[in-house]
């Protein structure tokens, strides 16, 4: 029988702190130089990327969509 680990409170702030910065560093070019973006994705204003760092990072990435949410349409809701 194997034992469950319990993460203590320490561990689990730990946990959050960690994810949370990790969130912050993605998510800070709202805040920065377009400059420095442009240094940063390693791209070209006015070139934009080459087709094969386009294709590698197609690859690496996969497309660049949102995720669908599934919702119930008006109709579903009122059947139920």
């Amino acid at each position: 029988m194997s034992e469950e680990k319990h993460l203590s409170k320490e561990e689990i702030k730990a946990m959050e702190e960690k994810a949370k910065a990790e969130f912050l560093k993605k998510d800070h070019y709202h805040r920065e130089e377009v400059t420095s973006i442009v240094k940063e994705l390693k791209t070209d204003l006015n070139t934009g990327l080459t087709q094969a760092e386009a294709e590698s990072r197609l690859e690496k990435y996969g497309l660049n969509e949102l995720e669908k949410e599934e919702k119930d349409s008006l109709w579903d809701k009122i059947k139920e």
